[in-house]
């Protein structure tokens, strides 16, 4: 395990303090500079677990791992990566494997960014190409599924929410490629799309 303050991966609350080492661990990823991150850890199960995840500049997630247990709901688990101002160079991939309510609440990265499977999402912002698949998984609320996504480049993969909503999908470069299709899945509904 790597120590917050020794490993170039800080792992925060909402109110800025340190979460509890033993909710979250770290290792160096196959690539240089990345990271693999596991949150493993519901540490405020009567409230919503927050999990504030930052890096070095210039440091990739090679993988973030949400494999927090909990209730389907009341005790959310909500995940921010990069911050405003400190995003991400890369995330290669984010995946939940945990039973807890997880919300991933806002992504912030630079250059590009892989494949997500989560239960939520809300804020997406991408400086550069989304690879993807982006697989919303949620079943308990109509409005649930993509809040806002901002693709400064290409969307490359499918984005599926078969059980919910994209609320606002905003892509300055293009969706697919003529050697590729891309398939945009949802369920419910999807209110507004804008490509360049």
């Amino acid at each position: 395990l790597y120590e917050a303050t020794d490993a170039g991966v800080q792992v925060l609350d909402d109110t800025g303090a340190s979460v509890p080492v033993d909710a979250w661990s770290c290792t160096p990823g196959e690539s240089p500079d990345s990271w693999i991150i596991e949150l493993n850890e519901l540490w405020n199960p009567w409230g919503n677990t927050w999990f504030r995840i930052m890096v070095d500049p210039g440091e990739d997630i090679e993988q973030l791992l949400i494999a927090v247990d909990g209730p389907p709901a009341g005790s959310p688990v909500t995940v921010t990566v990069g911050e405003a101002g400190s995003p991400v160079r890369c995330v290669h991939r984010i995946r939940q494997t945990g039973t807890a309510e997880v919300i991933l609440h806002q992504l912030n990265v630079v250059e590009s960014l892989g494949s997500i499977e989560v239960q939520s999402i809300n804020f997406i912002d991408v400086g550069g190409h989304v690879n993807g698949p982006i697989i919303v998984t949620n079943s308990t609320s109509d409005l649930r599924g993509i809040r806002r996504m901002d693709v400064a480049g290409d969307i490359l993969g499918d984005i599926i929410v078969a059980d919910g909503t994209i609320r606002e999908l905003v892509v300055l470069g293009d969706i697919g490629s003529p050697q590729e299709i891309v398939r945009i899945e949802v369920g419910i509904g999807l209110w507004n799309i804008d490509v360049r």
